[in-house]
């Protein structure tokens, strides 16, 4: 280590359970492991992805040491050409699965898990240390680019704001997916679940699970779309009273799809009330499935009972930070 000035660690779920501070480098979360440091972390470097912030994506363009646990690095994270996913870093990549490893070209592969390769950080030469520049720098790119908190990332940014610690957290796809990983603050003690899978809409009742299983209050985020998608959990929700506060982002249908549509093909179909897309009005659907509705977010926290909170976002709403146009930037 002593031989880099500027190393980022990026940590996914296969690195849970760990203390990654103790390393004193700055981290890059995925998208399953955003509660792995909290945001208020001096080394909380961001959140990178296909839709992340320019921060994060300075902190993995400027990097001299790339160091991935527990973190396959797919597309999703790393872009759809992994040979431009940080050209300038020596990459070192820690993965119990031997086949992600041979998908990807890194200067050292380290088949074994994260727990193994936490307790052997002496003989791999990783040895705490103060990155005191490397670490202003980002702090400095944290202060002069954040996200705007507009439409759909003022509505979560307040969400956040007024989660407790205690709080878990169950994020659907699409749109709110991408959203809410970006701008979501994490308090230590909170558990932030998502889905990993191939843009599963309608995984929101994963919150049923997580209320069950954890005795907590869970903070559930969905849009209009993908509520339908399982809409039918409404009643296991309000059967077993469990204490989900669940927040649909209604932008009229599907967002991603909308500016696809526009994007590549120039004519929108099937993606809103104009376009042939039919939705029910989800204060109607509250009252059928008895489960009380509101608008008002700090309405919603009030109680133990399950809510379903529906707020209305931009249509044409545009997502920040997309990292096709941050390579554009050429920052």
């Amino acid at each position: 280590m002593i031989n880099y000035s500027k190393p980022l660690l990026i940590i996914g779920n296969g690195a849970r359970g760990l203390d990654w501070t103790k390393f004193g480098i700055p981290i890059i979360t995925t998208r399953l492991g955003i509660d792995l440091i909290e945001s208020d972390n001096p080394l909380f470097a961001g959140r990178y992805g296909l839709f992340t912030d320019k921060p994060s994506y300075l902190a993995v363009k400027n990097a001299d040491l790339i160091i991935s646990v527990g973190a396959r690095l797919d597309p999703g994270f790393a872009g759809y050409k992994f040979e431009d996913f940080a050209p300038q870093a020596t990459k070192w990549i820690i993965d119990i699965d031997r086949k992600e490893l041979d998908k990807i070209k890194a200067t050292k592969k380290l088949c074994m898990s994260a727990k193994e390769f936490y307790g052997k950080n002496k003989d791999l030469d990783i040895t705490p240390y103060t990155y005191d520049k490397w670490l202003d720098q980002i702090h400095a790119w944290q202060k002069k680019y954040p996200l705007k908190l507009t439409g759909s990332y003022k509505v979560i940014r307040e969400i956040s704001d007024q989660a407790t610690k205690d709080d878990v957290i169950v994020v659907d796809t699409s749109s709110s997916f991408h959203t809410a990983a970006q701008i979501w603050q994490i308090k230590k003690g909170q558990r932030y679940i998502t889905t990993g899978g191939i843009s599963t809409m309608g995984y929101w009742p994963a919150a049923i699970g997580a209320a069950l299983a954890s005795g907590r209050r869970v903070i559930c985020i969905t849009g209009d779309g993908c509520l339908q998608m399982n809409i039918q959990e409404l009643a296991t929700v309000v059967k077993n009273k469990l204490n989900i506060k669940i927040f649909v982002l209604n932008n009229d249908g599907y967002l991603l799809i909308r500016h696809t549509q526009k994007k590549y093909f120039g004519r929108l179909a099937g993606e809103g009330p104009k376009t042939g897309l039919g939705f029910p009005n989800f204060h109607w659907i509250s009252l059928a499935y008895g489960i009380r509705h509101t608008n008002s977010i700090e309405e919603a926290f009030k109680g133990k009972d399950p809510v379903l909170c529906e707020i209305k976002t931009p249509y044409w709403e545009k997502s920040q930070g997309r990292l096709d146009s941050l390579v554009k930037e050429n920052l």
